[in-house]
């Protein structure tokens, strides 16, 4: 059996980059002919990358969500810690509500 191969969004980048270099200094005037099969490969090429890069940015924001949640977890916490510290020690209050003494 094959082993399939990944693509990671550089490597494409990269392959799609190679893939035109040859023709890095063609004229203006110049034209290329690329075959059927061939823009379709590189459709296929550029719809992977997009998507690869998709999910790297959705990667990305959730990393963000998580790291901002964390720093409100630690303020949260601190500021509980230091309102406990000024709570009176034993002491329970209670309302009068003019009730039975």
């Amino acid at each position: 059996m094959r082993r399939a191969q990944t693509l990671n969004l550089s490597d494409g980048l990269q392959m799609l980059s190679d893939t035109f270099a040859p023709h890095r200094k063609i004229a203006d005037d110049e034209t290329i002919v690329i075959g059927g099969a061939d823009v379709r490969n590189l459709l296929k090429v550029i719809r992977t990358l997009r998507h690869l890069a998709i999910l790297q940015e959705r990667e990305i924001g959730a990393l963000r969500h998580l790291e901002a949640a964390r720093e409100l977890r630690q303020v949260v916490t601190s500021e509980l810690k230091a309102a406990a510290e000024t709570l009176p020690g034993d002491n329970v209050i209670r309302p009068d509500f003019g009730g039975k003494p």
